[in-house]
């Protein structure tokens, strides 16, 4: 989940490895109403988010219905309604990565990579 501009986005779930969801939703906080935007290209579980300069930046999911562990993460362009994929990760195949927005640099760490704990922080300079 991640705050922008008024809103939270929020998606991807899973209620058992055969049903994945990969739906994307926008709820406008002033308004009480829920958007329903374009899915995640993954069904993302474990996923961080964090919002900066009009796009959601999602890390660290595992897309649940493969069970692929992945450095392979996407973001999400709010004024287009569309995703595109971030350069691939460097740090290697990692879930739960965690992510923070400061001062025009995501930064990200910590998570595992589908067996071991890693306690490293990479920089992403969008």
């Amino acid at each position: 989940m991640a705050y922008y501009q008024g809103k939270l986005y929020i998606g991807g779930w899973y209620t058992t490895t055969t049903s994945c969801h990969s739906v994307f939703y926008a709820y406008d906080i002033p308004t009480n109403t829920w958007t329903t935007l374009h899915s995640h290209p993954n069904a993302p579980r474990y996923g961080w988010a964090v919002a900066y300069n009009g796009k959601i930046y999602v890390t660290g999911e595992l897309p649940v219905c493969s069970g692929v562990c992945t450095n392979q993460y996407y973001y999400y362009h709010i004024a287009s309604n569309s995703w595109s994929p971030m350069p691939v990760f460097p740090g290697g195949n990692k879930i739960s990565l965690r992510l923070a927005e400061l001062n025009g640099a995501l930064y990200g760490g910590w998570g595992h990579n589908c067996g071991v704990h890693i306690r490293d922080w990479w920089a992403f300079c969008p």
